[in-house]
Formats: C-alpha cells, sequence, structure tokens
C-alpha cells in the first residue's frame, strides 16, 4: 500500500485545508458539497483542531489514524466519523474522484465479457493493476 497518510506534522496554524464530509454529515449532499475549506486554528501533539471557514462558531478535532481515509480523522471517541481533513481542498478532491474512477472501474469490469477485450489487452491491464505506484 503506498496510500499517503498525512501527519499532524504536515500542517501548520492558519493554513486552509480541505474536509471531506462523511457519515452523518455528508446525508443530503452530494459532489462539491462534499469537501469545505476550514482553518487549522490550533496544533497539539495529538490534535489538529480546525474551524469551517463559513462557520468560526464549531471547531472539531482530528488525529492520526491508521484506517482507509489518507487524511487525518475526526476525533469522535469510538463514533463513526464525519469529517476528514487533507492539507488542500485540491487533495480532498482528488481521494474523491479516486474513489469515484474506482467505483466505475469495478463496474465496467464486472460487465466486461471475453469477446470484450483482446488477450493483450487484458495483460496489461492486470500488468497495472498488479503494480500501483510503481
Amino acid at each position: 500500500r503506498n496510500v499517503t497518510m498525512y501527519k499532524i506534522k504536515d500542517f501548520k496554524v492558519g493554513q486552509l485545508v480541505g474536509v471531506e464530509l462523511t457519515g452523518n454529515a455528508s446525508r443530503n449532499k452530494q459532489g462539491d458539497e462534499l469537501i469545505e475549506e476550514w482553518i487549522i486554528t490550533t496544533i497539539g501533539r495529538k490534535y489538529i483542531t480546525a474551524t469551517p471557514k463559513n462557520n468560526h462558531y464549531r471547531d472539531y478535532q482530528f488525529e492520526e489514524h491508521e484506517c482507509s481515509y489518507a487524511g487525518l480523522i475526526q476525533r469522535t471517541g469510538g463514533y463513526s466519523v464525519d469529517y476528514v481533513l487533507y492539507p488542500s481542498v485540491q487533495e480532498a478532491q482528488e481521494k474523491k474522484r479516486k474513489e469515484q474512477r474506482i467505483t466505475t472501474l469495478k463496474q465496467l469490469v464486472d460487465r466486461l465479457k471475453p469477446g470484450d477485450i483482446t488477450l493483450d489487452q487484458l495483460d496489461t491491464i492486470v500488468d497495472l493493476l498488479s503494480k500501483p505506484n510503481e
């Protein structure tokens, strides 16, 4: 696995960051609504505190965590994560786009029949997917 895992040291106070809305925060939202720009307000040893750019009355803590998210996850005390922090809006958008492309790829592969593709094309695809990030 060569997933970029961001660390607290990758951020600084005052930095504008991208936050992906997940869980309950993503309800009834789609596309660009799922990514917001936030501001880092404090950085500690274990947690980063950030606040939505358009709502300075709420702030959330984020922590490093080995999980399927590449960003820092909301500190929830065991509850579902609603927010994932990335160094920029662009990086949060790229992560979302990757997820969408993987879903599309899975759908295409599920519909694939032997007559739809040559063996050489299939070998090329399998080789590419067998060696990610090389």
